[in-house]
């Protein structure tokens, strides 16, 4: 059953698109020179649902983006002194396991190396890897 509900309305018409709690789901809404990606995630530990927000280049420069904060739970928190000390768009990477389910079967499974679940997602997309269930889990260190 989906936990998360994406909806884009233009004026003329409107699409919506859902996510699991396992999968979460990714938004991007970007002009030509800035824009927003946001990455809502269900975190089973606390019960909540976490919303990473972040600001974008747009559509000239997607990979220009860096953090700008948290809505975990529903209480907005900005990005910490700590984050203020990485270089904008360079969070730590780490390796994720990738696997795409169809039926509740793991079709592929293999590891790649990002910086969070959206955007090893987006170089899924981006290399044409088959569209579907993903689920990305980060690796424990």
């Amino acid at each position: 059953m989906a936990h998360f509900k994406a909806e884009i309305n233009n004026g003329k018409s409107s699409v919506s698109r859902l996510g699991h709690k396992t999968a979460g789901i990714v938004t991007t809404t970007a002009g030509w020179g800035s824009g927003v990606d946001i990455e809502a995630v269900y975190d089973g530990d606390t019960k909540q649902d976490i919303f990473v927000v972040y600001a974008t280049g747009g559509s000239n420069q997607p990979g220009d983006r860096h953090l700008l904060g948290r809505l975990i739970g529903g209480v907005w928190h900005p990005r910490t002194a700590e984050e203020d000390g990485q270089e904008d768009g360079q969070e730590d990477r780490r390796l994720f396991l990738c696997e795409l389910i169809e039926g509740g079967v793991v079709l592929v499974r293999f590891y790649r190396d990002g910086r969070n679940p959206a955007q090893v997602k987006q170089d899924l997309e981006l290399y044409q890897w088959p569209a579907g269930t993903w689920r990305i889990t980060p690796t424990t260190d």
